[in-house]
């Protein structure tokens, strides 16, 4: 639905599957969102008694996904198997395969023989790379930097569109920030006696952008923190 463009087409689907993911639909499926979390801190838990240490991204990508079995009718039971099934592993690759269309390899083809139709818009469309101002130039968007966002601006809230905006907002928003708000909450309440581990660098968690931002490693490890001396207290 994502890779739909006519508007006409676009429509139909989103107010077909709009209501479903309203926030009082939503209050039914808050128990299979506690009962998938609940597993996951199980395992948290679980790992770091056995072994003092957990790559915590593969279980959360696990539970992550397991949540997202209330938008097929089914539990996928990932965090069970330890692993992605069958289904998944085709749903992601098919996930793959439409993000790289999305991204069209032939603009650049494109756009250079855009570059030959003598249409003034069109042109200044084309080369407008080359009047970025000399502020436009200051602001490095790859660079991790918070205070940009210590005093947001108007425009800037407005910009920032994580889940597409107007009609394009993405169905299952809600569902996305309930499961954050659940995820943050109960992991810092039930496993609150672990910290990051030496792995756990700025370097390691640089960004990549896919169908989403993901960490370039691919992996997020914590530890057991260790006790505090008694001469430290």
């Amino acid at each position: 639905m994502v890779r739909i463009i006519d508007y006409h087409e676009y429509v139909p689907r989103r107010k077909a599957l709009g209501p479903g993911f309203s926030n009082t639909n939503l209050k039914v499926m808050e128990p299979i969102l506690h009962k998938n979390i609940d597993t996951f801190n199980l395992k948290v838990k679980t790992e770091l008694e056995e072994k003092g240490k957990i790559e915590i991204y593969y279980w959360l990508e696990l539970a992550i996904t397991n949540i997202l079995g209330v938008c097929y009718g089914k539990d996928f039971g990932l965090i069970d198997i330890g692993g992605h099934d069958d289904f998944i592993k085709s749903l992601f690759t098919a996930l793959f395969t439409y993000t790289a269309r999305g991204k069209t390899p032939f603009i650049g083809l494109v756009e250079y023989l855009l570059s030959y139709i003598p249409h003034s818009e069109l042109q200044w469309l084309i080369n407008s790379n080359n009047r970025l101002t000399a502020r436009g130039l200051e602001y490095v968007t790859s660079r991790f930097k918070p205070e940009r966002w210590e005093n947001p601006t108007k425009a800037m809230e407005t910009a920032l569109m994580p889940f597409g905006g107007l009609s394009r907002l993405c169905p299952a928003k809600n569902l996305a920030m309930m499961k954050l708000r659940l995820i943050a909450a109960k992991v810092v309440k039930e496993c609150g006696d672990m910290t990051p581990a030496d792995s756990y660098t700025d370097e390691s968690l640089g960004f990549e952008e896919l169908t989403a931002l993901l960490p370039k490693t691919h992996k997020c490890e914590f530890q057991r923190k260790l006790p505090v001396p008694m001469a430290a207290r």
